[in-house]
């Protein structure tokens, strides 16, 4: 019965994994480019986020899979959690979308994939929020971007 729940895990593990790498590797290079980053020169950008998103998550998945057969739980992640870029993603493009200057615009949002891609593989020990947190994060987020939206567009125009 131990060898099923040990198949179990590794498969749930490297599900995860699989599934990270095309939610957060691909996913947020498909937004770049829905933004407006479509030139050339970013490539090298997208390259650089799709393979540090890669590094981290086979860098925790591999950890995940130590701390399981070492017997600990690990409470954190190695590294900014992919899942963040959902969060980060809108308020830079929020802010450039503020400027009229398509250049200034594509290098904010480059500039977010950048940073993006440095906090990844970064050995930063960032605490797992569970569900609570992610939820509470979720309903941050959302009263932050409508009230972005509802100045942007009763204020400024």
């Amino acid at each position: 019965m131990k060898d099923r729940d040990d198949i179990k895990r590794i498969i749930r593990i490297r599900g995860a994994m699989y599934l990270g790498a095309v939610l957060f590797g691909i996913a947020p290079v498909a937004a770049g480019v829905a933004a407006g980053m479509r030139s050339p020169y970013f490539i090298p950008v997208f390259c650089a986020y799709v393979i540090a998103a890669f590094v981290h998550l086979a860098r925790n998945a591999a950890a995940e899979e130590c701390s399981y057969y070492n017997g600990s739980a690990r409470g954190y992640t190695l590294g900014l959690p992919p899942f963040y870029f959902l969060f980060i993603f809108p308020s830079f493009y929020l802010v450039a979308s503020l400027f009229s200057n398509e250049l200034v615009r594509n290098i904010l949002l480059a500039v977010c994939f950048v940073i993006c891609s440095v906090l990844y593989v970064l050995k930063l020990r960032i605490p797992k929020l569970g569900i609570k947190g992610l939820i509470i994060l979720t309903v941050i987020k959302a009263v932050a971007v409508t009230a972005y939206i509802i100045i942007r567009y009763s204020v400024i125009q």
